[in-house]
């Protein structure tokens, strides 16, 4: 699944600098062929699935066992992330890469 993310991801860049959308492309890797033969295969096969039933939220935090607040903005995107049982907080945060960028991440708080 991840070369398939970063395949995507690849497209977009093109498409966003000014490439054609139709374009032909020129190479494929073949796990990112396998994977795309893979997720056709199961969405040709149309299987049907029982829904579950609505879930309602309320703002009670006590009624959650992880609560997590996300923010995003065009350059980048943070959470943090609470685990109700052990008290445990972890941050999160990653700035959106362009050509020729150091990646800025940031982990536990």
């Amino acid at each position: 699944m991840f070369r398939l993310l970063r395949a995507y991801r690849y497209f977009y860049r093109q498409v966003s600098g000014g490439a054609d959308w139709d374009a032909p492309v020129p190479y494929i890797h073949p796990k990112v062929l396998d994977e795309l033969s893979r997720i056709s295969n199961e969405l040709i096969k149309n299987q049907w699935w029982r829904i579950d039933p609505p879930r309602h939220a309320d703002y009670n935090n006590d009624s959650y066992d992880i609560v997590a607040y996300t923010d995003a903005s065009r350059e980048g995107w943070g959470a943090v992330v609470h685990f109700q049982f052990t008290g445990e907080v972890t941050t999160l945060q990653q700035r959106f890469v362009t050509h020729h960028q150091r990646p800025f991440y940031k982990g536990q708080p």
